[in-house]
């Protein structure tokens, strides 16, 4: 029986020195834990969607193409030191075969023309492939560095507000979400999940949790942070310091988090929902 929850914002390797699990070890992972079908979102690439397809397939799984996209704040042509250099981010997932090919050309144009410190797009871009209504995309308002949960950090509710109706217009009804996410050790994100909560209620824009996974088991998060040390050339006791609370990222079992989320039902089954409109079908071995 498939489980109730699955995971829709999941990093790889391919994530560049920010996620450790390659992608045969994330599909072993999850046959083991009773899943049938998980995404893949790397960080602003997808360099590994061809190899998640041909080797879910392969196990028997479903592949679900995504990516974590890296949002220009003030436009993806603006290159700012400091200003620029904090996208905010969103989840994008492939529907169909159309929105697979939206989704290249997206990142695409994040490396060609909005490559600052990250391959960047921005609501322009966005908007562009959007235009059409069989766009084929589904989007999540990612994780506690997007837009939206920025703006909640910040107190601007009401603006929040105000851009979550304009993703909602933009990727039109049914294709956007208002993502939890879990990390119940961080007060901060809890506190923002409860805002996300009313404001999804308040203005009938559905709602989706996510674990945003940068690796497999728990006991991984020590190499990962030795990894993000790595990335940005400090000591454990350097990276210590800055990060005084500890959070699991990790692909956890569905169980937990259901559980965990028991009190917003709907969130957990617009995971399967989700997973369920998700059919994309690649033809490789020829131009």
């Amino acid at each position: 029986m498939p489980t109730p929850f699955v995971h829709l914002h999941v990093h790889s390797h391919y994530s560049l020195l920010e996620a450790l699990p390659k992608v045969k070890a994330l599909i072993k992972d999850a046959k083991a834990k009773g899943m049938d079908t998980f995404a893949l979102t790397d960080n602003g690439v997808m360099y590994g969607a061809v190899e998640f397809y041909q080797k879910a397939i392969d196990e028997g799984l479903k592949p679900i193409i995504g990516m974590d996209a890296y949002l220009a704040p003030f436009g993806r042509f603006e290159k700012r030191h400091k200003i620029d250099s904090k996208p905010f981010r969103l989840v994008l997932l492939a529907e169909t075969n159309q929105g697979y090919k939206n989704l290249m050309k997206i990142s695409t144009v994040g490396f060609m023309e909005g490559f600052y410190y990250k391959p960047r797009v921005d609501k322009e871009v966005l908007k562009e492939f959007c235009a059409s209504s069989d766009h084929g995309l589904i989007a999540l308002s990612g994780s506690q560095y997007g837009e939206i949960p920025t703006l909640i950090r910040n107190g601007e509710v009401e603006k929040a507000e105000a851009v979550a109706k304009q993703y909602a217009e933009m990727f039109g009804p049914g294709h956007f979400y208002l993502e939890l996410v879990d990390r119940p050790e961080l007060a901060d994100v809890r506190a923002v999940n409860a805002v996300l909560i009313e404001m999804g209620r308040k203005l009938g824009i559905p709602l989706v949790v996510t674990k945003d996974s940068f690796y497999l088991k728990p006991t991984d998060a020590e190499a990962w942070r030795v990894m993000a040390c790595i990335k940005n050339g400090k000591t454990l006791e350097e990276y210590e310091r800055m990060q005084t609370v500890e959070f699991d990222a990790s692909f956890c079992s569905p169980q937990g988090i259901v559980e965990r989320f028991a009190d917003v039902p709907e969130a957990i089954d617009n995971t399967r929902r989700i997973a369920d409109r998700c059919n994309v079908t690649l033809e490789l071995g020829k131009w």
